[in-house]
């Protein structure tokens, strides 16, 4: 089983090498020529002009940020979009159903060997409806594409915890909703996280604050890891479940309040929007 994975790892070595060097480290190395004709393959020459413009006047500001400067007034906001993000993205469930699929399949009543085979399902629903966010991302945008998958999570989440707390978990009720809460999973803050999370910071802060950012998600991948079984025996699957939609809704109201649209906008738009953001909030400290 472990010696498998060999032949995945060997297939994503050779895929490497045919992936492009960053524009932005070859024009930090001043081999501008190569990363403009990387960004003319992906959008163009006269956009892959203007956008190495921005990557070098970007380049020339750039200083190596602290950690204790990600909370200070101008990266504060982006820090706790992609710190809450990333924990919200774990804090749903997600692994919860991933590492006990087959315990929670047993619980609604079937054997073993029909749990692995519904585990094994799992997987393929979450590997296919990945697919749906890679061509929707940059149609819909991030911030619309993680409303519609969070709020079918929490749909989702309700039908499961209210089918073990009036006894209907027999059956294939909680099946189906599962398979739906992967399939809206793996449509939205799965692989939609890291990619807000690679693109909301300035270029500065960038490598320091998604190390913090993805170091949240890990936490919360063990916290809910390891008190997954402790809530099944503490509060029952019905209420486990409904903690998990819960904090569906509070990832809900938190992406639509604070999570900006980043489809088609440069690092550098980003910034300027992070700093017109606190400008705006100083004004209004000011004027009260």
């Amino acid at each position: 089983m472990f010696g498998s994975g060999l032949i995945p790892s060997v297939v994503f070595i050779l895929l490497l090498l045919t992936v492009p060097e960053s524009p932005r480290w070859l024009a930090k190395q001043n081999r501008n020529e190569e990363a403009l004709n990387i960004l003319s393959k992906i959008n163009g020459a006269a956009k892959a002009k203007e956008e190495l413009q921005n990557i070098d006047s970007s380049l020339a500001e750039e200083t190596a940020v602290s950690l204790g400067e990600l909370f200070k007034p101008g990266l504060k906001r982006a820090m706790v979009v992609g710190i809450m993000l990333s924990i919200f993205s774990q804090v749903t469930g997600i692994n919860a159903i991933m590492y006990y699929a087959p315990e929670i399949f047993k619980s609604t009543g079937d054997g073993s060997g029909s749990a692995l085979l519904q585990t094994i399902a799992v997987g393929v629903v979450n590997v296919l409806f990945t697919f749906v966010a890679i061509k929707y991302v940059d149609k819909l945008g991030r911030k619309k594409l993680l409303l519609r998958g969070i709020a079918g999570m929490m749909l989702c989440l309700l039908i499961v915890g209210s089918a073990f707390y009036f006894g209907a978990e027999k059956g294939y009720l909680v099946l189906i909703a599962i398979m739906a809460y992967i399939a809206f999973f793996a449509m939205s803050l799965g692989p939609l996280t890291f990619v807000v999370v690679a693109e909301i910071f300035p270029t500065k802060a960038r490598g320091t604050a998604m190390s913090v950012a993805i170091f949240a998600l890990w936490s919360a991948v063990f916290l809910v890891s390891q008190s997954f079984p402790v809530l099944l025996d503490a509060i029952g699957n019905a209420f486990t479940f409904w903690i998990y939609m819960c904090m569906a809704i509070f990832a809900f109201v938190f992406v639509w309040k604070m999570v900006p649209e980043t489809k088609e906008k440069t690092l550098e738009e980003i910034e300027h929007y992070w700093h017109q953001h606190e400008q705006n909030r100083q004004a209004k400290l000011k004027s009260a």
